[in-house]
């Protein structure tokens, strides 16, 4: 696992967020794009 499966899995576990681009949402906080 890498530093940015980390950080993923450190935004999910902190609270997924509840809007209608979740994944988006997740991934401007760690610096990539949705896909």
């Amino acid at each position: 696992m890498d530093h940015i499966d980390r950080d993923i899995l450190s935004e999910i576990q902190s609270g997924f967020p509840l809007c209608a681009r979740p994944y988006a949402a997740i991934g401007a906080k760690v610096g990539l794009t949705e896909s």
